[in-house]
């Protein structure tokens, strides 16, 4: 296969596909794949159950016939695969490259990117808090002045109850009993007015501090485009043997039914057909392992 050498900045040389040598590959798998069809048919032809030594002789023939076959395409496109594992490991080394160069960009600029979004966080938090107590202590004086307002007028229309009682004892209308009877209610409900007054002030000023817990001051976010910020949550086990004690302790504790850790509780098949590969033995395999179920296959 003719070389077409192919350089690149960093100095690698890539070796590029000949078109002769590789139509005459093409032409010689479409063969191999027509050779393959003809054994297919073959092997189709065959029963399924073998009664005779010549038909057991003519199926291991067709096998034979297969393994060559296969082992003639994989001689074919072995000088490709090599060509395609070099122009893999070059692309895949350039992406590497270009990609470790980001990383470095990154690690340059991320620390100081995250120290500023904290910053503006704290920013945003204390500014927050100052506006909600700015909120606050406005509304409590304006529910203070309020309450003030209301008692300078309670006091006001006892003043006057007061004087018309005076004046309708003057002039004849109601006799001294009832007069003292009418100031002595008068003065009582200047009281209850004094506790409506208290009441509703405190019942405007917690209104005040509810109302202010509501102002939110977001943190300033970068007008960059394309720049996300994310928050990434990750969390993995960090002792199996605790995990497998908790998640006993848990089903026990349950009556026998299992608690939140059965998500994270699950058989490894790849170890299990690892320790089948190891014991050669369905049954043996099962009885060391309940719960297990362990078959094999042949081939040739």
């Amino acid at each position: 296969m003719a070389d077409i050498i192919i350089k690149t900045k960093q100095g690698e040389i890539i070796p590029a596909i000949s078109p002769e040598a590789f139509a005459l590959a093409v032409q010689s798998m479409e063969d191999l794949d027509t050779q393959m069809a003809e054994l297919e048919v073959k092997a189709k032809a065959l029963p399924k159950k073998f009664e005779t030594r010549t038909e057991y002789d003519q199926a291991a023939s067709l096998v034979v016939q297969k393994k060559d076959l296969v082992k003639l395409a994989t001689a074919t496109v072995a000088p490709y695969e090599v060509l395609i594992k070099k122009v893999k490991t070059f692309v895949q080394t350039q992406n590497n490259i270009v990609a470790n160069h980001g990383e470095v960009v990154t690690s340059l600029v991320e620390p100081a990117m995250v120290e500023w979004d904290e910053r503006e966080k704290r920013a945003a938090a204390a500014e927050e808090k100052r506006r909600q107590d700015a909120k606050e202590a406005q509304l409590k004086r304006e529910n203070e002045e309020k309450a003030q307002k209301d008692a300078a007028a309670a006091v006001e229309r006892k003043k006057e109850r007061v004087d018309q009682i005076r004046n309708d004892l003057r002039a004849g209308k109601i006799t001294n009993r009832m007069a003292e009877k009418f100031l002595r209610e008068a003065g009582a409900g200047e009281e209850a007015e004094k506790a409506r007054i208290a009441a509703e002030k405190n019942e405007a000023d917690a209104a005040a501090a509810d109302a202010a817990a509501k102002l939110k001051v977001k943190p300033k976010t970068s007008a960059t485009a394309g720049l996300v910020r994310r928050t990434n949550y990750a969390a993995e086990c960090a002792n199996e043997d605790m995990l497998l004690e908790l998640f006993i302790a848990q089903y026990l504790a349950n009556g026998s039914k299992f608690g939140p850790l059965r998500d994270f509780i699950m058989a490894n098949d790849q170890k299990i057909g690892e320790k089948a590969r190891e014991i050669k033995d369905d049954d043996k395999m099962m009885q060391l392992y309940p719960f297990v179920t362990a078959s094999h296959t042949y081939s040739h």
